[in-house]
């Protein structure tokens, strides 16, 4: 896989510890996007793995086939694990 890959990969596993920056911004920790918020769900992990694979690899085959589902996969599990 080429860098657009492992650029989106380090992204998407570390975009939902940005709501610990946000409390910096007076969103407060158990708010809906304070830390271990909505950030941290498995509806934002899916939402952002669904945007990244149509909108980075939407020439990498149609959507609803073999190497979109891997791909969503591996990104829905990164965002979930995050790192």
């Amino acid at each position: 896989m080429g860098p657009k890959f492992w650029l989106l990969a380090m992204g998407c596993s570390a975009l939902p510890d940005i709501d610990s920056g946000l409390m910096a911004w007076g969103v407060p920790y158990d708010a809906f996007l304070g830390h271990r918020g909505f950030l941290h769900s498995l509806l934002f992990a899916l939402l952002l793995s669904v945007v990244v694979v149509l909108w980075a690899f939407r020439r990498e085959g149609p959507p609803g086939g073999r190497k979109f589902w891997a791909l969503l996969a591996f990104f829905f599990l990164l965002t979930a694990s995050h790192g």
